[in-house]
């Protein structure tokens, strides 16, 4: 059976809320990888644009709620000589909630710049990685400055998956139902550094507009 090398579902739950399988049974799982650079297989990269839409659900089987249309674009680049991918994204809601712009070395899986604006926060965060800096515009406090720097510190040298480029980077791993994933991830300025477990939950096979049937990977992560 053909598998689409792509993501249509991934699926966060919380082991507090939903009362699912504690993180120790994801962490023994027979077949658990701890990612690296390694298993980045950059080659697979789509290209182009694409959209996603993102849903929230108070529990597996409750109605779905605050939908969000996910909007990326992705090209291939350099940045500082490096041979790279840009990842930009805007969430739209009934406005544009949310954009990023994300470079990453398809060399090493390194994350080289991250820039983000969230409405709620009416200000734009840049991590410039390779220089070591963090910028807010319009300027915001200095507590907020040296929590950021020291963040990045605690990042540095580290492989680990950007949050906002999961839907990019999941698919470019040695995908096979049953395994786990171990890594560590960050949502730079949102979400501090912690390891997370991706489990392949299996295959499943949906029919597009056209009638198509298209087999599709579907993932669950355990929030941190």
């Amino acid at each position: 059976m053909k598998v689409h090398k792509k993501i249509i579902r991934i699926t966060l739950f919380n082991l507090i809320i939903a009362g699912l399988t504690s993180s120790l049974s994801f962490a023994n799982n027979v077949d658990t990888l701890s990612i690296s650079s390694k298993h980045m297989h950059f080659n697979r990269v789509n290209y182009g644009q694409f959209s996603y839409v993102s849903i929230l659900r108070k529990t597996r089987f409750s109605a779905a709620e605050k939908a969000t249309i996910i909007n990326f674009e992705i090209e291939s680049t350099k940045h500082n000589n490096l041979p790279a991918m840009l990842i930009t994204q805007n969430w739209e809601k009934d406005t544009i909630a949310h954009t990023a712009k994300t470079i990453i070395d398809t060399e090493h899986g390194t994350n080289l710049l991250h820039q983000y604006f969230n409405k709620s926060l009416k200000y734009v965060t840049g991590y410039d990685f390779v220089e070591k800096s963090v910028e807010h515009w319009p300027m915001q406090s200095q507590e907020k400055l040296k929590m950021a720097t020291e963040e990045m510190s605690n990042l540095d040298g580290k492989f680990w998956i950007n949050i906002h480029a999961e839907l990019v980077l999941l698919p470019l791993l040695p995908l096979r139902a049953g395994r786990v994933f171990a890594v560590d991830v960050c949502d730079p300025g949102i979400m501090p550094a912690s390891k997370a477990y991706y489990k392949v939950m299996g295959v499943e096979r949906h029919t597009e507009a056209s009638g198509k049937m298209t087999d599709t990977w579907v993932i669950e992560r355990k929030l941190p």
